[in-house]
């Protein structure tokens, strides 16, 4: 309920919702099951404990008079009529009221018709409030049965979790009214009031004493001049590897969007042949690799020659074939050829779409540039045995027939 409806800021229920409550329990020539019934027909019954807990407290401070408390007693207890006495999550205010000797006469009697069984004559509740508490005052109370106040109160006990006992301990911050008047005005009450806060003793928390210091113990200094400058601990080789791959990824990022000078290119090449590893953490992927060759070509040979042998190199390498045709491409192409043996299918490949992008040129300065090219770049490819011409002879020879009017492609 606390963590519901207890903060000091916000209202348990709003002013309108306690006129209705308190127009419902103030009209005496009710009976108190049609008390009980409007209660339920003026609140949707999802809002029904919410306001259970309103009336909890108007009973709790005394807010309200004497046939009013009637009424509410009858609302809460009947409201959870089909549960077990002790599962009524209001039943500590009905034994409260039982056990305080200023509780009026009337109400105790009211309430051991309510909580005991047969204590209540027939059509009793049928009656309207008023009748009641003229018959409660001339009735005797000695004829009626007291529950088991003690075994109740710890059957309800252990049905709910334990609070703070400073909660228990508080003080409400409301002041009651007389609780033996039946016609005090009711609506000064604000919803303001209603609330489960209450002035709870302060838990001390005195200061721990001073520590006794010895003769011996090490004196703290606060130097006045502090050197906050970092020093880089030189042997410690993982701080080291981190910083490098850090200073690589950086400069590779620079490398996919623009050329690096020659020492930045030297640097990336040195701790790449000395931490081959370098290569799967420097941020290369087959997307980046047009990039890289056409800007930084010394760098991307570098990195394909230690990816040659790894399971991604076919991927770098659909990646040349599918690129645009360029002197850096076939630069990057030649070397890796006079390095390494390269698949046969990928040269192929290769030399196929350069041919391809010759025919598809429209621009004939570019398209005679191009052609050149690819001269060069097959009489190389020839002259240093990395190809059969046997094995391009049918596309190598219509290429160079197409093209025979340059001098390039006829010595070929």
């Amino acid at each position: 309920i606390n963590a519901e409806y207890g903060g000091p800021r916000k209202k348990m229920i709003s002013s309108k919702e306690l006129e209705s409550v308190l127009s419902v329990i103030s009209d005496e020539e009710k009976s108190p099951e049609q008390i009980s019934q409007n209660f339920q027909k003026a609140f949707p019954k999802t809002e029904h404990f919410k306001i259970g807990c309103a009336l909890f407290l108007l009973l709790e401070d005394d807010l309200i008079n004497l046939q009013q408390r009637l009424a509410a007693s009858f609302i809460l207890f009947d409201h959870y009529k089909t549960f077990p006495l002790n599962a009524n999550p209001f039943l500590p205010v009905f034994l409260e009221k039982l056990q305080k000797e200023t509780s009026p006469l009337v109400e105790k009697k009211f309430l051991l018709r309510v909580l005991g069984n047969n204590n209540a004559p027939k059509e009793y509740f049928t009656k309207p409030i008023r009748e009641i508490i003229n018959f409660e005052k001339t009735s005797d109370i000695t004829k009626l049965n007291y529950p088991d106040i003690k075994t109740l109160k710890q059957e309800y006990q252990s049905r709910i979790p334990k609070g703070s006992p400073f909660k228990q301990a508080g003080i409400s911050k409301t002041i009651s009214l007389d609780n033996q008047s039946t016609t005090q005005d009711v609506h000064k009450i604000q919803a303001e009031e209603l609330s489960l806060e209450s002035f709870e003793p302060v838990f001390v928390r005195p200061a721990p004493p001073l520590f006794q210091s010895q003769d011996d113990e090490v004196i703290w200094m606060n130097p006045d001049t502090m050197d906050y400058n970092l020093l880089w601990d030189s042997t410690n080789s993982s701080l080291n590897k981190r910083a490098v791959e850090s200073k690589i990824r950086d400069l590779m990022s620079k490398a996919f969007k623009s050329q690096l000078t020659t020492s930045q290119q030297e640097e990336i090449l040195k701790e790449i042949e000395s931490n081959p590893k370098l290569v799967y953490h420097c941020g290369l992927t087959p997307e980046k690799l047009s990039s890289l060759v056409e800007f930084n070509p010394p760098i991307a040979i570098e990195l394909l020659l230690k990816l040659v042998s790894s399971s991604s190199i076919s991927e770098y390498f659909n990646q040349l074939v599918n690129m645009e045709m360029s002197v850096r491409s076939m630069e990057v192409v030649n070397k890796l050829t006079t390095v390494v043996e390269l698949p046969t299918e990928f040269l192929q490949l290769y030399i196929n779409n350069c041919i391809t992008n010759c025919s598809n040129t429209k621009d004939k300065n570019v398209q005679n540039r191009h052609v050149r090219l690819v001269c060069v770049f097959l009489q190389s490819l020839i002259m240093n045995k990395v190809i059969d011409a046997k094995d391009l002879y049918a596309d190598v020879q219509k290429f160079c027939v197409d093209y025979s009017r340059m001098r390039e492609a006829a010595a070929l």
